[in-house]
């Protein structure tokens, strides 16, 4: 594939590390002492950040521990091995668990691609993880490869995210080969209640059918949590009216 691409180092974003992975269609920009997050996910063509960040918080160095929703700037960050506060194999786990607010040690990787590793052995499970991010000449995809060592010596129950916050302007669609879908019981979804099921895109009421597909406006009047089930393959896409926008692609498996 034509292109170039290349990892930059020595950059710093209000105090904290930032590696830039870079071609001639994406930047990358990766906060390692933020839990390895990906912060910026930058289409050049159209100059568009895809990402959402919060727009009264600044990324910075959080406390292990501390609560999640009060301090999440936003970005693509890691969750695990859990995501409210609970007991796993008899340890209790913080919020949004172990992963998300630590700092991660890294490394340049050689050879034709833009790509860095991170890592990192958490302190109560005492697994490891590991997240390869690859940015290939050319590509208009950044591959993440990641994983997790169980460390516990015995079995670990657990949730593994990967917790993605993408910027939808007006007009955004949300895409998914999903067959059905339930609402979950959080916030305040623009219809129906927890536990309503559905067959994606549209939830009949009263008043008609409501498509699930249309993002819903930007004034924080809806907060949704839905479950998709019955995936025909591992994908889902949140495209701006430009048609612009990110795909997550996955192993359904």
């Amino acid at each position: 594939m034509a292109g170039w691409c290349r990892v930059e180092t020595g950059w710093s974003l209000h105090g904290l590390t930032a590696l830039v992975l870079a071609n001639d269609r994406l930047r990358v920009v990766v906060l390692p002492e933020l839990g390895g997050r990906i912060w910026e996910l930058v289409d050049l063509a159209s100059g568009r950040q895809l990402l959402w960040h919060h727009p009264r918080l600044l990324p910075t160095r959080v406390p292990f521990g501390s609560g999640y929703d009060d301090n999440f700037v936003g970005g693509w960050d890691e969750l695990f091995p859990n995501d409210a506060p609970e007991e796993l194999a008899g340890e209790p786990y913080p919020d949004h668990g172990e992963t998300w607010s630590e700092p991660w040690r890294w490394e340049v990787l050689p050879g034709p691609d833009a790509a860095v590793r991170l890592w990192l052995a958490t302190r109560i499970s005492a697994s490891r993880l590991q997240r390869t991010i690859r940015l290939a000449p050319g590509a208009a995809q950044v591959s993440v490869d990641v994983e997790v060592t169980n460390g516990t010596g015995s079995p670990l129950p657990m949730l593994h995210k990967q917790h993605l916050a993408v910027d939808l302007p007006p007009g955004s669609r949300i895409d998914l080969p999903a067959s059905r879908v339930e609402i979950g019981d959080f916030g305040r979804p623009r219809a129906g209640r927890a536990g309503d099921d559905f067959r994606w895109p549209a939830l009949a009421t009263a008043d008609g059918p409501v498509d699930f597909a249309a993002a819903p406006a930007g004034d924080g009047a809806v907060s949704e949590l839905l479950f998709a089930t019955e995936l025909a393959a591992g994908w889902c896409a949140c495209t701006g009216p430009d048609g612009v926008g990110v795909t997550l692609a996955f192993d359904p498996a």
